[in-house]
């Protein structure tokens, strides 16, 4: 990691684009060492994909945070976060006679999650309230699991993923509907900049990787995560009502009621391809 006054805090809480590229590697280490412990029961997952999670939630909080390393602290904590959220969705499915999806499948950087910060200068670390509720007892992930699995039913992991609406049963009603929230996200695309609108078209339709999207747009990896957080608050505001970004999310089916109402106020879930056009 490298010494603090190498980079400029204070140009990180900016947003500054060039310091966060002198950052990445750095904040993406700190990430690595907590994911390298998690190899063996990740498989084939790319665990670059949490760890730039890690990173994206670190832009987002910078400026709750004293100095770069409790930055970088707080990218390990979140990666460790993201992992193990995984981890237990993985376990869930299973033990829900469900199909286990591809980390490819998963939604993830879809939505960002409202982080809701100690008061301290880390993410709350959940394997510490972990053992701390099990009465100090350093579990493993699947022991863990086995033990909550009665406590947990009824939760966001414990719930199989619903699939998209059947089309029969989707009415004249519900149609039209769909098509004004088509028209809604088109409207809203118009007023977002071109680049920050591109990646998050890249990201959440197109379904590409960060390190995809870097390519494709010719940006720097940290960059991506800028870019989509920015072009995420950007069509935020641009949602007149929060109804609309609901009743899509309901829609597509892509999360339990109980998320559907944590998350929707914050980000609207993205139109399906068909519904707008973003110059490419």
């Amino acid at each position: 990691m490298p010494d603090e006054p190498e980079i400029d805090f204070e140009k990180l809480k900016t947003g500054d684009e060039g310091e966060w590229e002198r950052a990445y590697p750095a904040l993406y280490q700190a990430g690595l060492k907590v994911a390298c412990g998690y190899r063996a029961q990740m498989g084939e997952a790319d665990e670059g994909d949490f760890i730039i999670q890690g990173v994206a939630k670190a832009y987002a909080q910078i400026t709750k945070k004293a100095s770069f390393k409790h930055l970088c602290n707080f990218v390990a904590t979140a990666t460790k976060n993201a992992i193990r959220d995984e981890l237990k969705r993985r376990d869930s499915v299973r033990h829900g006679g469900g199909k286990l999806e591809s980390l490819d499948a998963m939604e993830i950087g879809i939505v960002d999650e409202k982080i809701r910060p100690s008061s301290g200068d880390e993410e709350p670390d959940r394997e510490q309230s972990d053992r701390e509720h099990d009465g100090g007892e350093v579990q493993s992930i699947d022991q863990m699991q086995a033990g909550n699995s009665e406590a947990s039913h009824g939760s966001r992991d414990a719930q199989p993923r619903r699939g998209v609406a059947d089309e029969k049963q989707i009415t004249p009603d519900v149609a039209a509907h769909l098509a004004n929230l088509a028209k809604l996200f088109e409207n809203a695309f118009a007023h977002v900049d071109q680049r920050y609108a591109n990646v998050v078209w890249d990201l959440i339709v197109d379904g590409l990787k960060y390190e995809q999207v870097a390519q494709k747009r010719g940006i720097s990896i940290c960059s991506v995560g800028v870019y989509k957080n920015r072009g995420l608050d950007a069509l935020r505001k641009q949602m007149p009502d929060r109804d609309s970004a609901l009743w899509w999310h309901k829609l597509k089916g892509t999360r339990d009621g109980q998320e559907i109402e944590q998350t929707a106020d914050y980000y609207p879930i993205a139109p399906h391809r068909s519904a707008v056009k973003v110059e490419q």
